[in-house]
């Protein structure tokens, strides 16, 4: 804002704003604003600047929501995940409970939500309003440690445990920067993928046993039967490793079209 009565320095870029609307938002900005006195070799047009150590990107993406240039919480602001990662992570930081909050609720109701069948895991996520990737897992992690939002981990694990065995162990560098987590997550993650294999490789032994309760009220038994042993056949062929995958969330269901079982046992299967 042209008129803004107090300059803020990130990274050197300057954002010129109003003291009182970030003093309602942030008690630490109040604070900083009541004790500093202001340096007249530190100011600009009579304006006092107050240098931070931010990222300018993510102070950008906090003041814009402090002033109403975004709403956040309307269903069609197209904001990606590491907007609304820098706003949590500032919100938090300068103790503006009240966005952090939101901004949090925010993206829980997106995670849990429970991806439809036609999409694999890793597709919904790129396809939600966040766009969020598997190598935003990270930052997820982080942020539910900082935040103590514990409820964020169930889903930062499990993206975790989809990306490679060597980026779960020595991190990512993204934006020139090494993201990696700390032992501890590492450990609970290994944990986790072992379980996911587990869980996999029984759901599918248990999904494609035409024996257990299809039989019963299959249509067409000698086709059925026959092609859920086909299915079988075909999987420890050509794809073995997505009988013990890590994404045990994604649908089998994919892999059979409706008109390859009899009704009865395409709805059971599903």
């Amino acid at each position: 804002f042209p008129d803004g009565n107090i300059i803020q320095v990130a990274e050197g870029t300057a954002f010129r704003v109003y003291k009182g609307l970030l003093a309602q938002h942030s008690p630490v900005f109040r604070d900083m604003f009541t004790i500093a006195q202001p340096d007249a070799a530190n100011t600009v047009d009579m304006c006092p600047c107050v240098p931070l150590s931010d990222s300018a990107s993510g102070l950008r993406q906090l003041l814009r929501l402090i002033v109403g240039q975004v709403d956040l919480f309307r269903t069609e602001t197209s904001l990606r995940f590491s907007a609304v990662a820098a706003i949590i992570h500032l919100s938090n930081k300068y103790q503006m409970e009240h966005i952090r909050n939101q901004t949090l609720q925010s993206l829980e109701r997106i995670l849990a939500v429970e991806p439809p069948e036609e999409l694999q895991v890793e597709q919904y996520l790129a396809q939600s309003p966040l766009a969020i990737m598997l190598e935003d897992a990270f930052t997820l992690v982080h942020l539910a440690h900082v935040t103590g939002s514990t409820s964020l981990l169930p889903v930062a694990y499990y993206m975790c445990c989809l990306l490679p065995e060597l980026t779960l162990i020595y991190g990512i560098r993204r934006n020139g920067l090494l993201q990696r987590l700390n032992p501890d997550d590492v450990v609970r993650c290994s944990t986790w993928e072992l379980a996911l294999m587990t869980a996999c490789a029984t759901l599918f032994l248990t999904i494609f046993d035409y024996e257990t309760d299809m039989e019963r009220d299959c249509l067409t038994p000698r086709h059925c039967r026959s092609q859920f042993q086909w299915e079988i056949h075909t999987a420890a062929v050509d794809i073995p490793g997505e009988i013990t995958s890590r994404d045990a969330l994604s649908s089998w269901a994919l892999r059979i079209s409706d008109g390859e079982l009899c009704s009865n046992c395409f709805d059971k299967f599903k």
